[in-house]
């Protein structure tokens, strides 16, 4: 039976980990991109917690969310994963002035993605990979490892095996969330089913924190081709559709390594969408904060370019030094949520997000 492997999932109404100095973040990919423990010489950073912004509240989590590509732990979630560090993960403490934090950094890098199965983009003129549409695991490279990065893709996920997230399901941890990466024979819980095509019924009958979800993975295997056949596929969808892919994106990408990872990839390209987007269902501030992105972008253009043209992971790390888009980054975390406003307005016009079968 295929190795069950999952990656870390934000959990809708779960508490947020932001670190305090922007930089930080930097520190963190130099991380994920090093391969070895960083125990030795860590030097822990200030995080505080995101609770309560602009009207709405977040719940504590076990695992305050911060990213994908690194979790951040109560001591209730240290006790659990602690089993599983073996030589693959190690616990480095985190300064926060609310809670007992510490970081789980999962550094062995394996070459573990089954290419022949495996539905990448590459780095052009590069091994690197910058995006995965769909995973298939080599279960060799993988056994024996509980945790681990894929060496082609440091800065992505961090990823786990199933004996993994059972124990964190066993526990109760609150709200912590994975989802399946790799499809195995029996995912040991529920998850969602894919789907294809998204009517007016199937809408009605999920819950509003999947509603946005269904539309969203309905609609990925469409996108598909270069920049340009992706940009026209996109905007053949009605505004409604536009909207849940080009909001969905921004906020993916900021969330992960800011706007200049979104600009670099080619979700960057729909800027003007997820603007459009923001306006239409009333997140105005979500909105200026995508414009004032674009305009910094344009600022920034004549220091970037040679870093964004090479399309290396080198140049991208490199190009973090040469715009000021952190700040827009920081304004992006603490500004109101958009998900309540996005969901009524899906639940309000529902012939607009009708995906037929492909």
């Amino acid at each position: 039976m295929a190795l069950a492997i999952y990656e870390p999932a934000v959990t809708e109404g779960g508490e947020w980990a932001i670190p305090v100095d922007p930089k930080s973040f930097e520190y963190l990919r130099t991380l994920a991109e090093r391969g070895s423990p960083a125990a030795g010489d860590w030097k822990p950073f200030e995080v505080r917690l995101l609770r309560k912004q602009g009207g709405r509240s977040w719940k504590e989590s076990d695992c305050p969310w911060l990213g994908s590509h690194f979790m951040v732990l109560r001591p209730a979630a240290v006790a659990v994963f602690s089993p599983f560090l073996g030589d693959d993960a190690e616990l480095l403490p985190l300064r926060c002035a609310d809670a007992d934090l510490t970081l789980l950094n999962p550094w062995r890098h394996l070459d573990a993605l089954d290419l022949s199965g495996s539905d990448v983009v590459n780095v052009p003129g590069s091994d690197r990979i910058m995006k995965v549409r769909s995973y298939r695991f080599d279960d060799e490279v993988v056994d024996g490892h509980k945790m681990f990065r894929l060496r082609a893709m440091p800065l992505g996920s961090v990823f786990m095996q199933g004996s993994v997230v059972n124990a964190a399901q066993g526990a109760s941890l609150r709200r912590v969330s994975f989802k399946l990466a790799s499809q195995a024979e029996a995912p040991p819980f529920r998850l969602p089913t894919a789907r294809t095509s998204v009517s007016i019924a199937d809408m009605a009958a999920v819950s509003d924190a999947e509603l946005w979800s269904i539309l969203f993975h309905a609609l990925i295997p469409r996108v598909t081709g270069t920049r340009d056949e992706e940009y026209a596929v996109v905007k053949s969808w009605t505004k409604g559709l536009q909207m849940v892919w080009a909001t969905q994106l921004v906020d993916d990408e900021v969330n992960n390594g800011g706007f200049n990872q979104y600009f670099f990839n080619s979700s960057g390209q729909f800027a003007m969408e997820a603007i459009e987007g923001f306006e239409l269902i009333g997140a105005h501030e979500r909105a200026d904060l995508v414009r004032r992105a674009v305009h910094q972008l344009f600022r920034d253009a004549p220091h970037l370019r040679t870093f964004y043209e090479q399309r290396t992971m080198e140049a991208f790390m490199e190009s973090y030094q040469h715009t000021d888009l952190g700040a827009i980054d920081e304004a992006w975390f603490k500004a109101p949520e958009f998900f309540t406003p996005r969901t009524q307005y899906i639940r309000t016009n529902p012939e607009q997000f009708v995906i037929q079968p492909a």
